[in-house]
């Protein structure tokens, strides 16, 4: 009797911390919604922009840190880079349907293959012509969504991780972007806070890093004023004629 009232007590007592838990992680996860429709994350538009897109292409997918944090829900995502080591990261994450080590300008996909294809921090790693080749290429693959983010103009950027693929090679413009039926946001906070590699410019960067979200609010609606430039079709009746 004594045994089975202390096994009870044990039970009570592990329920309570799970509820603890249950109603803690909630909180969290309340808050954690709540900072970032505040001060919205680089996910956060790119996942608003996917919305209700299953199936995704992820060129130049890197080590696959955007994409752990997109893909909460399991979609099918088929990510593609072309330096193997972050392939290898991808790979440990496992948020990646499936892995493609290759170069973007030979690879070929079927018309309308993916809901949505995405090129995040990839068309300034090319020269002009051939990223307006990509351009045509995502637009060719996607069914409802093309979606891409770049630098506001040109940013010097070298080589790191010792990835020979991170230099950039052209800078584009809301200008040119909407000229591909694009509609701009800005990303990234005010653009003089920000240089190489996206890191703030100065001292204190912590504090200069929560200025340029706070500006993340405004630049969001005038891309011109943005370190970034998130640029999303979405595709009409006449574009998915054009590829057929």
């Amino acid at each position: 009797m004594i045994d089975t009232l202390t096994s009870n007590q044990t039970s009570t007592r592990n329920h309570g911390k799970a509820d603890q838990s249950f109603y803690g992680n909630r909180v969290r996860s309340n808050i954690s919604k709540m900072y970032e429709k505040i001060f919205p994350t680089r996910a956060y538009p790119i996942r608003q922009a996917l919305s209700g897109c299953q199936s995704i292409l992820d060129i130049g997918c890197g080590p696959g840190d955007l994409m752990a944090e997109l893909n909460k829900e399991g979609f099918y995502a088929v990510g593609i880079d072309l330096f193997k080591p972050y392939l290898r990261l991808s790979k440990e994450k496992n948020v990646y349907t499936e892995l493609v080590m290759g170069d973007i300008e030979t690879l070929e996909f079927k018309p309308k293959s993916f809901d949505a294809v995405m090129a995040i921090g990839i068309i300034e790693h090319l020269e002009k012509n051939k990223g307006t080749l990509l351009i045509n290429k995502m637009k060719k693959w996607a069914r409802k969504r093309v979606l891409l983010i770049t630098p506001n103009g040109y940013v010097t950027q070298h080589v790191y991780d010792e990835n020979p693929f991170q230099i950039h090679k052209s800078g584009w413009t809301t200008k040119e972007l909407k000229a591909f039926g694009f509609r701009a946001h800005g990303m990234g906070g005010l653009y003089f806070l920000k240089g190489e590699k996206a890191e703030v410019r100065f001292k204190p960067k912590i504090l200069w890093e929560v200025f340029s979200e706070i500006t993340q609010k405004i630049t969001y609606w005038y891309p011109n004023s943005a370190f970034e430039l998130l640029c999303v079709k979405t595709l009409t009746c006449e574009d998915l004629w054009l590829v057929t």
